[in-house]
């Protein structure tokens, strides 16, 4: 016997001082059994879907810390701006990217990662050399077509490309009579921005003396004066200007622009760039160096006027950049500024960081607040987690949401590299001859070259034979038809258009669309690709800090078998939590029990009698409790406890005013926690139906006479209890 046993008392403790109840789901359950049924009924818990942890926050909480996380993320990263404007090197980007040079090339283990990454570029040469499969892996991939899907699959030059084209587009508007949209949805008010002079070199002080100069005059007389100021800083001469509309002083302003600041003949030129900034990198970031030579050139995005509401606006929504700070940003998102690998990555990096948690590497005020509605549930779930969880519980959802972020562009660029093997017959070259080729085709579809869809689809296949593909072998085959279905839409000839009065083009048009491959490749992005490694990178963390309790990872999970079907749970007085187990006593009992063992135990009784109750042996090939037969040991026998079960059911009745002197019926049971007694033998015709029972029924009648056992019926109460706590508990752990 255990010095420390399953009393009474401790066993209340063990349950948090709930009532006992022998019943689960209003079942009972046979006594003397092996526990083989409740370990199978020991449900595990469901989880919490992750939508409704989130919504589990007082929205007003939430909604207060969206707004500071925004705001502070916004603030922050207009202090950032400024420590990229100037020469590469001395910015914050070029640091980073100097240190990274001189680590790889002055350290052992930068030199080792150097010689690493160069030795699997040797091997992956080598390898294409022989191999269809790794030379496509190496070489091939296919491109996006549809805009949604270019920015994710370009990573962080394509974000930084769409912010770009943006700050050019808003250096080329009109500095006067500006119309505005409110929601761009709405025409607003039309604005002077007398701010935006500060790009010509004026002082805020100036600016407000010219300003004032004009108090007095209608609103389109300071559309000229502003206009004609702009042109004058731009060197125009007087006589170059006046006498000429608002409108042609506009475009004088801005063909100056595109022309002398941007370096382009036309503004046809430009536009072709900006349309394309990834595919002219080279020419667009030459474009915006040359623009600073003569000096940097700073452009005010959403400034207001000088007066104190106009200041409240600006604070909250403008902000400043320059041409050089977007210019060092581009060239650390290509990579362009450092020699080795790891110099070019540690920017790289940086950058992907900055946009990942701020939005803001490349984006607007409005922005940040996006983000800050995920750190919002983020802050609100590390405060509220278990006390020495914070840190941990912030790492993971920081972790967990940062991976969404970058698994997204991952996700595309694994797509359109398994898309790549598209052209495994081809080489290089093949692959821009087949693409030349499938655009002259297109070209001539859409002109309506072809006198007939059979015509058009004869010309197709030959444009298709330069895929290459009679030179692939029967597995070969068999992938590069998987990357045809993968890259349906993308990189494919345009629907014939038939020249009949009536026709059915319009339905031709929408077929041959991404109709089947972008839901495809949605679907594989957002709900297959991303969670994974998400799922993955938080588990890495889990390895590296531990799993919280309220994990990230138990959102969104499907309830289990047992938590669907409610006659499989246990009752919820009787079952067990998966923080039960924390809670219980320091009992010898449940230590040994938890290592695979059932020590036998004995309970003295006040009227002098020592009862054992059955004991066990843990079977781990069936996984069961066996009960010791007498060939076993020395055990008093089943008698004794049919006896006891019968004088508990007796003295039971004596102690809550039942008729003692009722015959004992077997088709009565007692339900202790109700104080009741259940008649459950029912006639139906000629059928009776036997009840379950809670004790195990003797052929010898109910003694009427004896001594009051009444303690020891609540003892073994207590102790069958404790056999189904840890019964339940090793369901929990199975």
């Amino acid at each position: 016997m255990s010095n420390q046993g399953v009393t009474q008392y401790n066993l209340l403790n063990l349950r948090n001082q709930q009532q006992l109840n022998f019943a689960q789901n209003g079942n009972p359950t046979m006594q003397g059994v092996d526990g083989t049924d409740v370990i199978q009924q020991a449900g595990g818990g469901a989880y919490v879907n992750r939508v409704k942890a989130s919504q589990d926050a007082d929205p007003l909480t939430t909604l207060g810390l969206t707004a500071g996380i925004g705001y502070g993320i916004g603030q922050a990263m207009d202090h950032f701006g400024p420590k990229c404007e100037g020469e590469y090197e001395k910015t914050i980007f070029g640091k980073l990217g100097k240190a990274g040079d001189n680590f790889a090339k002055n350290t052992k283990v930068g030199r080792f990662i150097e010689s690493a990454f160069q030795k699997f570029d040797d091997f992956m040469t080598r390898r294409s050399a022989k191999s269809k499969i790794a030379y496509s892996l190496k070489n091939h991939s296919t491109m996006p077509e549809w805009q949604f899907a270019k920015m994710p699959f370009y990573g962080l030059p394509g974000y930084w490309s769409m912010d770009a084209k943006n700050i050019i587009e808003q250096d080329l508007r009109p500095i006067s009579a500006k119309p505005t949209k409110v929601f761009m949805l709405f025409p607003g008010k039309r604005v002077n921005d007398f701010n935006r002079l500060t790009e010509h070199g004026m002082t805020i002080d100036e600016i407000k003396a010219f300003e004032d100069s004009l108090k007095g005059k209608t609103f389109e007389q300071k559309a000229i004066a502003l206009q004609e100021k702009q042109l004058e800083k731009m060197g125009f001469k007087p006589a170059q200007y006046r006498g000429k509309s608002l409108t042609e002083m506009q475009d004088m302003a801005k063909n100056w622009k595109v022309t002398k600041r941007y370096g382009c003949k036309d503004f046809a030129q430009l536009e072709h760039r900006l349309e394309n900034i990834i595919e002219e990198k080279e020419s667009f970031l030459k474009m915006l160096k040359d623009a600073t030579k003569k000096g940097d050139v700073a452009i005010n995005i959403n400034k207001y006027d000088n007066s104190l509401w106009g200041k409240i606006k600006s604070h909250f929504a403008g902000r400043r950049v320059t041409l050089s700070e977007y210019y060092n940003k581009g060239i650390a998102a290509f990579g362009k500024g450092n020699t080795t690998r790891i110099g070019r990555a540690l920017p790289k990096s940086l950058g992907w960081f900055l946009e990942g948690a701020t939005n803001r590497f490349a984006g607007g005020k409005l922005a940040p607040f996006i983000q800050a509605t995920i750190f919002a549930d983020m802050v609100y779930h590390t405060i509220k987690a278990p006390k020495g969880e914070h840190g941990k519980t912030f790492i993971e959802r920081f972790v967990n949401d940062f991976m969404y972020f970058v698994g997204g562009t991952l996700a595309v660029l694994g797509i359109h590299k398994f898309g790549g093997f598209k052209y495994l017959g081809t080489n290089n070259a093949g692959r821009e001859a087949y693409r030349a080729a499938l655009k002259e085709h297109n070209i001539l579809r859409k002109a309506g070259a072809f006198a007939s869809k059979k015509e058009a689809n004869e010309a197709l296949k030959e444009v298709n034979k330069l895929l290459g593909t009679k030179n692939l072998n029967f597995f070969q085959k068999i992938l590069q038809k998987a990357a045809l279905v993968i890259n349906a839409g993308n990189e494919h000839a345009v629907a014939y258009r038939s020249k009949a009065k009536y026709n059915l083009n319009f339905l031709r048009k929408i077929a041959n669309s991404n109709l089947l491959g972008v839901p495809l490749r949605i679907w594989l992005a957002i709900w297959v690709i991303t969670p994974f490694l998400a799922k993955t990178a938080t588990k890495v963390v889990h390895a590296i800090f531990g799993k919280p309790t309220n994990s990230v990872l138990d959102e969104g999970e499907e309830p289990s078998e047992e938590s669907q079907n409610p006659s499989l749970q246990t009752n919820p007085q009787q079952g067990v939590t998966p923080n039960d187990v924390a809670g219980y006593p320091d009992s010898n009992l449940v230590k040994q029990t938890l290592n695979g063992q059932y020590p036998p135990h004995n309970n003295q009784y006040r009227n002098g009698q020592n009862a054992q109750v059955p004991q066990y042996r843990y079977n781990p090939q069936t996984r069961r409790f066996d009960m010791i037969t007498p060939a076993d040991t020395n055990y008093a026998g089943n008698q004794n406890m049919q006896n006891m079960n019968q004088n508990g059911v007796q003295n039971y009745q004596n102690q809550n005013g039942m008729n003692s002197n009722t015959p004992y019926n077997q088709n009565q049971t007692v339900n202790i926690t109700n104080n009741t007694t259940v008649t459950t033998q029912q006639q139906n015709g000629n059928t009776q139906q036997e009840p379950l029972r809670t004790y195990i029924p003797s052929s010898v009648g109910v003694q009427t006479t004896g001594p009051d056992t009444s303690p020891a019926d609540i003892a073994l109460a207590h102790a069958d209890q404790a056999e189904k706590e840890v019964q339940s508990i090793l369901a929990r752990r199975r």
